[in-house]
């Protein structure tokens, strides 16, 4: 015997159905659907924000990555270029020196018309001199301060090498310009007092000649002219490693910049 079963669908509960079987549906309001075009522009933009979101989180990764890396290289430059500047003052005191001498020796060569004008040049000279022994001095004090400080900073950034021989290399070479650090301070100490001395030396004569440019005064001061004259041959020669070492020195740091 066959079974028929029927079933309500008001019984079903089925949302929006008609409580009467045989009536129709109710009319669906075609404003409050979305066309296909809207949906396809929905997707877009929320495809296009992802994208973006995205793209500014690896743009903030990569971008950081590249800013760390330009500023180490500015501040190996930076070490390198102060290095540098210290290498032009001790160049530069070894021609005050030359050129002092060089001045201290014309004026008693011109004693036989005017020594005035020649004691000028030397006093000039003689305050030359100590300025370039001073600005030596200050760029020292800068060298070792900015070198030190990248040397450290150098260290940190080493310590986060992922790499085991990355990292131990980097270490090998920022203690190999520590070293060559160590050997500028020593030859510059060795020439910092006779250079003291040269200045004093010079500074005597100067004194001595403003209050007595005479024969006889010019002839007063030929030992102490000799000894100024010594004592700057050893100072010159003392500056000659300070001026190598110290471009080695930038040449270990940024020989790019160099």
């Amino acid at each position: 015997m066959e079974s028929k079963v029927t079933v309500s669908i008001a019984a079903l509960d089925i949302p929006g159905a008609p409580a009467n079987p045989s009536a129709p549906f109710p009319d669906v309001d075609d404003a409050a659907t979305p066309n296909p075009p809207d949906v396809i522009a929905t997707f877009r933009r929320v495809v296009l924000s992802r994208f973006t979101a995205f793209g500014c989180f690896a743009l903030g990764i990569f971008g950081c990555a590249s800013s760390s890396g330009t500023e180490g290289v500015d501040r190996t430059d930076a070490a390198g270029d102060v290095v540098i500047r210290f290498r032009d003052e001790a160049v530069k005191t070894d021609a005050a020196i030359v050129k002092a001498l060089g001045s201290m020796d014309d004026v008693p060569r011109a004693i036989a018309l005017d020594a005035r004008p020649a004691l000028d040049t030397f006093a000039r000279d003689v305050v030359e001199l100590d300025a370039r022994a001073a600005a030596l001095s200050a760029a020292a004090g800068e060298m070792k301060s900015k070198v030190t400080a990248y040397l450290d900073r150098r260290e940190k950034d080493a310590g986060t090498i992922v790499n085991p021989e990355l990292r131990a290399s980097s270490m090998d070479r920022r203690r190999e310009v520590d070293d060559s650090m160590e050997k500028i301070d020593r030859v510059l100490l060795e020439a910092l007092p006779p250079l003291a001395e040269q200045r004093t030396q010079m500074r005597d004569v100067l004194t001595f000649l403003a209050n007595d440019l005479t024969p006889r005064g010019l002839a007063a001061v030929k030992d102490a002219q000799a000894k100024a004259h010594e004592n700057g041959a050893k100072v010159r020669k003392l500056l000659i490693p300070v001026i190598e070492r110290a471009e080695l020195v930038a040449l270990e740091i940024s020989p790019a910049r160099r």
